[in-house]
C-alpha cells in the first residue's frame, strides 16, 4: 500500500491500486452477544448470488460483557478463529493484483 501511494508522489506513469481491506467487525445481538462478520472494502461479488456485497457474517458470536474465565477464554478462542479467516480473505483478494493474466491461467491449470 505504501508503494501506490509512492508511486503517485513521485508522478509515475505506473498506477498501483491495492485498496482492498478486509476488516473484522462486530454487530450487537439481542441476548448480549456479538455477532463477528467481515467488512469489504471495496464492495466484493458474492460467488453465490452474483450480487456486490460488502458483509460476509462468520457465524460466530461473542460475549459483549463476559462474566468469568470461561467466556473469556471463548471470547478469545473464537476472535483468533475470525481474525485467520480474515486473513485468508484479504490474501485471496490481494493476489489478484499480484498475478498476470497469464500466471493466473496457470495456477488455475494446475
Amino acid at each position: 500500500m505504501q508503494v501506490a501511494h509512492f508511486l503517485k508522489r513521485k508522478n509515475c506513469k505506473v498506477s498501483l491500486h491495492f485498496t482492498k481491506y478486509v476488516k473484522l467487525r462486530q454487530k450487537p445481538l439481542a441476548d448480549g452477544k456479538l455477532s463477528l462478520y467481515l467488512d469489504f472494502y471495496p464492495p466484493i461479488t458474492d460467488q453465490v448470488t452474483g450480487k456486490k456485497t460488502r458483509r460476509e457474517f462468520l457465524q460466530l458470536h461473542i460475549w459483549e460483557k463476559p462474566k468469568g474465565s470461561l467466556q473469556r477464554q471463548h471470547n478469545a478462542d473464537t476472535l483468533f478463529v475470525a481474525e485467520q479467516i480474515r486473513f485468508e480473505r484479504e490474501n485471496a483478494l490481494l493476489k489478484s493484483n499480484i498475478y498476470s493474466d497469464l500466471e493466473k491461467e496457470h495456477i488455475a491449470s494446475s
